[in-house]
């Protein structure tokens, strides 16, 4: 007989909130995270690999509710690098998303650090943040945006978007 192997806290362990099963649901958490995110990940590379397979209309609205990635923050470029193509070649897709999609630009842009954004993905953020600002309702959901921000990503975005 084989028997599948389930991994589980110690059974001496019967709080829930004891230490042992915090960390066993943080890992069994993490392990999600990173899954989902090395999914939604994938999904993007197929999107501006091979737009044209992929349903993007119909799945859209998936991949912004899996975003900001939370588990596997070496894949935000990834993403961020969708979010661009998507923006520059499906206009009207963004413009129904547009808060949604400002929201990521804007936590890619001031968490850059965090993510490890180089210039190749920076720049064009930038570009496309700056585009926005130039359309009034753009204008006014950045500022609504940039107004629930901490004063120190509030001045971190105000720099970036000079």
């Amino acid at each position: 007989f084989f028997f599948l192997m389930i991994r589980r806290p110690p059974r001496s362990t019967q709080s829930r909130s004891s230490a042992a099963s915090d960390v066993y649901k943080r890992q069994e958490y993490m392990g999600l995270a990173e899954t989902k995110d090395n999914s939604v990940s994938a999904f993007c590379r197929m999107i501006y690999t091979a737009p044209d397979r992929v349903p993007t209309q119909q799945l859209f609205p998936a991949l912004l509710s899996s975003l900001p990635l939370t588990g596997d923050l070496g894949e935000v470029k990834v993403t961020i690098k969708c979010l661009l193509y998507l923006t520059e070649t499906q206009g009207e897709l963004i413009r129904a998303h547009l808060e949604r999609v400002i929201a990521l630009y804007i936590d890619a842009l001031v968490n850059k650090e965090k993510y490890k954004l180089k210039e190749k993905i920076l720049n064009p953020t930038i570009a496309v943040m700056k585009n926005i600002l130039n359309d009034a309702s753009g204008k006014a959901i950045i500022e609504n945006l940039a107004g629930k921000l901490s004063q120190e990503h509030q001045t971190k975005l105000v720099e970036l978007l000079k």
